[in-house]
């Protein structure tokens, strides 16, 4: 097949050489990349990968090359499709530029090959390129379970995404939840009432004993017993609730609540230029036997699409700084430090008797 040059808006996609391949190996062992790509042992491999049989494309942003384009085209006139992979380097990721090629590919293969269905594969932990190929038009159809080997050796998830033709230029939905229940493998999604306040006390007192473990001491204030602990944080989700742009959701395995999270929604920076309104996660816990198993995983994507649907882009945490586990959870999904908190007693007066 002779591939064409096409345009987007800001890149080019042109036929790939052999000096990009050798220019985008380098790549493949960057993290943000590396985690994605699997076994990157024998360069000759990646090289062969990269060419794919001479169905690949440069990602060029101007003079400069960004990236790298692959397709896989099935013509079985009953079972036509057209499957994607992709690479941004380092210094191009995080700029839209993902979705622009994928977008004007897409564009090609419709008006010149005839295609009406695409899909693509990311690892269900993949969170940026999930975004990624949202806001190209890409619909989560469901998991592929244990599909690609990890490279540390294990088999994980993959997500199933599809395009339609006439998706192409229909604004993505908000949400691809339809009520406020969604399943995710096994485990539960739902919205908590009000009147049921009361049964995540088992699911704070998880999370009061994990900051009681990691951080016993708060510059000089010990940790609160369970049952004190949770009478003050219910007290704030009463008060919380009273505002409708709060919600709780809870997370359930056999119908027996394993997690929680609990946002709260407020006005924007006055400094800098964030939405009107942002987002506050307020608390994420996870029952101890659960962690590790995707429940936390689920929460955040139930809650950013919940967000989503709400029109708020924008979302902040606080963590305790021995809390290192959740720091690495939340940079994972792109959601960085920006801020410090300090705390610390107020100091006596002088007497001046």
């Amino acid at each position: 097949m002779d591939l064409p040059t096409l345009h987007g808006e800001r890149v080019t996609l042109r036929k790939l050489t052999a000096d990009d391949i050798e220019r985008l190996l380098p790549a493949v062992y960057e993290p943000g990349i590396a985690e994605w790509w699997g076994d990157t042992s024998d360069a000759d491999y990646q090289r062969e990968g990269f060419e794919n049989e001479g169905k690949a494309f440069a990602i060029d942003l101007g003079d400069e090359l960004a990236g790298w384009l692959c397709f896989h085209e099935e013509t079985e006139p009953d079972y036509p499709s057209v499957t994607f992979d992709i690479l941004l380097l380092p210094a191009f990721q995080g700029q839209g530029l993902g979705p622009e090629a994928l977008r004007a590919l897409i564009r090609w293969f419709i008006d010149e090959r005839g295609h009406h269905f695409f899909m693509i594969d990311p690892a269900a932990e993949n969170h940026r390129a999930i975004a990624a190929y949202k806001a190209a038009g890409f619909r989560p159809v469901g998991i592929l379970r244990k599909q690609e080997r990890a490279p540390d050796g294990r088999w994980r998830d993959s997500l199933l995404m599809d395009l339609l033709a006439e998706d192409l230029d229909r604004p993505q939905p908000a949400s691809i939840r339809r009520d406020s229940t969604a399943a995710t493998g096994s485990i539960v999604i739902s919205q908590l009432d009000r009147s049921d306040l009361d049964t995540l006390e088992p699911l704070w007192a998880a999370l009061n004993d994990h900051h009681a473990e990691i951080t016993p001491m708060l510059n000089g204030a010990p940790a609160r017993d369970r049952a004190e602990s949770w009478q003050r944080r219910k007290g704030k989700y009463e008060k919380w609730l009273t505002d409708p742009a709060t919600f709780i959701l809870v997370a359930s395995r056999d119908d027996q609540p394993v997690g929680y999270a609990c946002v709260t929604v407020g006005p924007g920076f006055a400094s800098w230029a964030s939405g009107d309104r942002i987002a506050e996660l307020e608390t994420l816990s996870v029952l101890p036997h659960e962690r590790g198993n995707g429940v936390g995983t689920a929460l955040v994507d139930a809650v950013e699409d919940h967000l989503r649907a709400a029109g708020i882009t924008d979302m902040t945490v606080t963590s305790a700084t021995t809390n290192t586990d959740s720091h690495r959870f939340y940079e994972r999904r792109g959601i960085h430090k920006a801020f410090s908190v300090f705390y610390g007693s107020i100091a006596e007066g002088t007497d001046q008797s």
